[in-house]
């Protein structure tokens, strides 16, 4: 079997989330609404929405707040900081080879708010795992565990945004053309999915894989 597995998976599941929202009032008089991603003592990094963190120094800072949310916002907001939480510890334990209480883990934060990109983790997370049997040899239970990454993998892609979430649905789609292509033994639908990817994302691991196809179709 020949499993490539991209590195867009475990960036996806190691990347920081922010801490928690907080109303900045700058001595300046402006008025900050962001999420507070790391203090030290001398200034904040803190997530306004634009993409990068910004620097505020302390000394600029007038006060600080909790933003104040309706109480279903701030529910859901508590929820989705618990759910992270959960994630980031089923990361650690993934990482520490326990594997089944990672697993468990990741479950329990879908439970809790069940983002597309959450369930993309989890469903790559199983992808490897698949694999994993599969280059032991233990190819029924291999197949089982991909269906069950298939089974995540297509519940996200049917979450995510068609049009904003291009670079995650490349990456979905490219895991599944490699299922298909190795455990599956359905060419037609690998290729249908690797179009999928290079066509979204422009996925470089999807087009390797349509010239593979096409050179071993010249090469029979």
């Amino acid at each position: 079997m020949n499993f490539q597995v991209g590195l867009l998976i475990f960036l996806v599941l190691c990347s920081a989330r922010p801490a928690w929202a907080e109303i900045i009032k700058l001595k300046s008089g402006q008025v900050v609404e962001g999420k507070v991603l790391k203090e030290e003592s001398a200034s904040i990094l803190v997530d306004v929405g634009i993409g990068t963190p910004v620097t505020y120094f302390r000394d600029e800072i007038k006060e600080m707040a909790p933003d104040p949310k309706p109480p279903a916002q701030a529910q859901a907001q508590d929820a989705r900081l618990r759910a992270d939480a959960l994630e980031s510890q089923a990361v650690e334990l993934i990482d520490a080879d326990k594997m089944d209480q990672g697993l468990d883990l990741i479950a329990q934060a879908m439970a809790l708010d069940p983002l597309p990109q959450r369930r993309m983790n989890y469903g790559s997370i199983l992808f490897g795992n698949g694999v994993a049997l599969f280059k032991k040899g233990r190819l029924d239970e291999g197949r089982s565990v991909l269906r069950q990454s298939e089974q995540q993998l297509n519940k996200a892609i049917a979450a995510f945004d068609q049009n904003k979430d291009t670079a995650f649905l490349g990456q979905i789609y490219f895991l599944l053309g490699e299922m298909y292509a190795n455990a599956f033994a359905d060419a037609a639908k690998a290729l249908e999915f690797y179009k999928k990817a290079v066509s979204l994302a422009g996925h470089d691991g999807a087009k390797a894989a349509l010239e593979k196809f096409a050179q071993d179709s010249q090469n029979p």
